[in-house]
């Protein structure tokens, strides 16, 4: 029976941990189909790599500046060059640095205790232009989801709540009347899905909000 040969694809590992950089490049040259190399980790934009690799591992902090404020840096093709994918291996995971990742055009979210087999069924994926995101990521994006954005005020309201202020000195801080802060923590109680203002700030601490 025909089997299609699928051409090699490049690989570019640019994490911030040597060892664990080493560890990544081992792990998938075992794998066919992978043309695989070791670059650079930190402080670069995507307009400063020379080459053109079609997926890219990066920790988050690497990541970020690959893609810039934008997501123009992660997916943009350039003359018969493939789109370069990024994909994401960190411990990192609140949903804040999430959301804020996927916002800005990664491709995909690994955490480092992936097996060698998840990272490589992961950077295939993200060959073929799909998403890869691992268990426990996909679980702080759905948690993520299901909740109710919060406004801008009411992530400033928040961030006090969580130093200890009352509402009578976040409303003095923030220039705000009492029952305006009131109203905001009424609403941050009901988004966050908390009971109490302990519980919305520790709900707000385990998801990287505040």
């Amino acid at each position: 029976m025909y089997q299609e040969v699928q051409r090699p694809f490049e690989v570019l590992v640019m994490h911030a941990e040597p060892l664990l950089s080493l560890g990544i490049c081992a792990a998938l040259r075992e794998e066919p189909g992978l043309v695989v190399r070791c670059g650079p980790s930190t402080n670069m934009a995507a307009s400063s790599l020379k080459e053109r690799p079609e997926v890219i591992i990066a920790d988050y902090d690497s990541a970020m500046n690959l893609v810039g404020p934008g997501s123009e840096g992660a997916d943009t093709p350039v003359g018969n060059k493939p789109r370069r994918r990024i994909v994401v291996l960190s411990a990192k995971n609140s949903q804040s640095e999430i959301r804020v990742a996927l916002e800005r055009g990664v491709l995909g979210y690994l955490t480092p205790d992936c097996s060698p087999k998840e990272l490589a069924a992961g950077v295939r994926a993200a060959g073929r232009g799909s998403r890869c995101i691992a268990s426990p990521v996909a679980e702080r994006i759905a948690d993520l989801l299901s909740r109710e954005r919060l406004t801008v005020r009411e992530q400033d309201v928040l961030s006090l709540m969580a130093t200890g202020l009352a509402n009578k000195a976040i409303a003095r801080r923030l220039g705000l009347q009492l029952a305006t802060v009131k109203a905001h923590v009424g609403s941050i109680l009901v988004k966050l899905k908390a009971k109490t203002r302990t519980e919305a700030v520790s709900t707000a601490l385990r998801c990287g909000l505040a």
